[in-house]
């Protein structure tokens, strides 16, 4: 419907000290378009700087694009893709609910193919 979001961007900054206010991850969703039910969304340009890596800063910013796209009220299916060989990416995605529906080979921005799993979550 008119007016309603489409499209959702969450960031993270350093708190204090040294650098406070710089981005340390950010995470995006938006509806799939090829849903015309508007029940389906998909995360991209997850990012966590790597001095922030291991603080949390990926859950919370998980949790947060979760929370957005439950109230709306209207999504019920959230997926996501990430490189099989992210480990803390995979931990985090797991335990939130993410269950894997498939693995493709993917060109990716350093030229050379990678495993590609791809996983979904339903929103209670």
């Amino acid at each position: 419907a008119a007016g309603e979001e489409s499209a959702w961007l969450r960031f993270a900054r350093r708190r204090r000290g040294a650098g406070e206010g710089t981005l340390v991850g950010m995470m995006g969703a938006f509806l799939v378009e090829s849903d015309p039910s508007g029940q389906t969304a998909f995360v991209v340009g997850v990012f966590v700087a790597p001095e922030a890596r291991g603080r949390g800063v990926g859950r919370r910013l998980l949790e947060s694009i979760l929370g957005a796209l439950r109230a709306t009220g209207r999504v019920r299916r959230v997926h996501l893709d990430v490189t099989a060989t992210q480990a803390p990416a995979l931990r985090l995605y797991r335990g939130a609910g993410f269950r894997e529906t498939g693995r493709v080979e993917r060109l990716m921005g350093d030229g050379r193919l990678h495993q590609v799993l791809q996983m979904a979550h339903h929103l209670p």
